[in-house]
């Protein structure tokens, strides 16, 4: 059994070298797919069972061509524009969040002339207000 055990180990480790191996869009690809067949598995029959179960199966098999691909230069690239995309959304969710925590001392403000956004401090005063992009002036109340 051991000789049996240490001869498929040989084998694995002989199939997997050169491989790209699991990275995150991989894990992430599996971890999705995983989640479609819990959801199928809870489904009534019907054509939106067949149609996600499918999805499930379409995802989980392009994980494992990730996991076991030889061209790692393309997966690299790949895992490299997710975690750019990723990096964006958390940049833009960061942004909002920054706003929430300053919205009691500061009103943002939206020129009607240029479109551009920014913040003035909280008054009960009108003020005139200057855009610093196109330097038009803005009268409210703040």
């Amino acid at each position: 059994m051991k000789r049996l055990l240490k001869w498929l180990q040989e084998c694995w480790r002989g199939y997997t070298e050169g491989r790209y191996g699991l990275d995150g869009l991989s894990a992430m690809y599996l971890c999705i797919s995983a989640a479609l067949i819990a959801c199928v598995l809870n489904m009534e029959p019907g054509n939106l069972r067949i149609l996600t179960g499918l999805g499930a199966v379409i995802l989980g098999a392009y994980g494992l061509y990730r996991c076991f691909s030889k061209d790692t230069q393309k997966q690299q690239q790949q895992l490299h524009t997710f975690e750019k995309e990723l990096e964006e959304i958390d940049y833009k969710i960061s942004l909002r969040t920054g706003v929430w925590k300053i919205k009691r001392s500061y009103r943002y403000v939206r020129c009607k002339n240029c479109g551009h956004r920014f913040r003035v401090p909280r008054t009960q005063k009108k003020q005139t207000i200057t855009c610093p992009n196109c330097e038009k002036k803005i009268s409210r109340r703040t």
